[in-house]
């Protein structure tokens, strides 16, 4: 289990984690899988992006859950072929992506893209 997140959106307590493979020199990502707390425990984990793409940060702002991910190959000589995403969720269930024009937001050979909101207003 790597990079757990927990958001709460409309009340509701989200766990978020990617499971990683076995070798211990090898990056192989298997999915991104999220639970959620049900009175004293919690949902079965459920996968919810595509395999092998990386949840990296979540962020809230006005109410709204941002997150940033990547897809592709990494840590390997093949670099440029990562693809990031950075999508928004009110119910920390259905994804979506923060600019509709632009569902793929950067390609090349970055994986781990950090984020933050400044005092402009999001629209």
């Amino acid at each position: 289990m790597r990079e757990p997140y927990f958001i709460v959106a409309e009340e509701v307590l989200f766990f978020f984690f990617f499971k990683a493979g076995t070798n211990p020199i090898e990056f192989s990502p298997d999915n991104v899988y999220r639970m959620q707390r049900e009175g004293n425990s919690w949902s079965e984990p459920e996968a919810i992006v595509e395999p092998g793409e990386v949840m990296w940060q979540f962020s809230e702002e006005n109410g709204t859950h941002f997150v940033s991910s990547y897809f592709g190959e990494h840590y390997t000589a093949n670099l440029g072929s990562i693809v990031l995403h950075f999508n928004k969720s009110a119910d920390g269930i259905s994804w979506e992506p923060a600019d509709e024009q632009n569902i793929i937001s950067y390609s090349g050979g970055i994986s781990e893209v950090g984020f933050a909101f400044d005092l402009g207003i999001w629209l």
